[in-house]
């Protein structure tokens, strides 16, 4: 299984595009264009499947940041105060 580091959050959870591939979009939203287009924009009304593998973005997303945040690398601990003001 991939880790949530290797995750590409600009690609559509939802949608392979022509070639095959994911869609691509914004880190911002939660589908390409064509997915909104075709599921709407009213979470509510989506089916459980797409509900689900959107949520699942969203928390590896909120994830990745608060690793980022607040945890120390082992290899490098004078990492944090990096981290620490490059944060905004």
């Amino acid at each position: 299984m991939m880790g949530s580091d290797m995750i590409d959050l600009t690609q559509c959870p939802a949608c392979p595009d022509r070639t095959g591939m994911p869609g691509r979009k914004s880190r911002s939203f939660a589908l390409c264009k064509d997915c909104f287009e075709k599921y709407g924009e009213d979470r509510e009304g989506w089916a459980p499947w797409l509900l689900f593998l959107v949520q699942d973005n969203d928390r590896i997303r909120y994830q990745n940041g608060h690793i980022w945040e607040h945890e120390v690398s082992v290899e490098d601990p004078n990492e944090l105060n990096t981290r620490r003001t490059s944060v905004s």
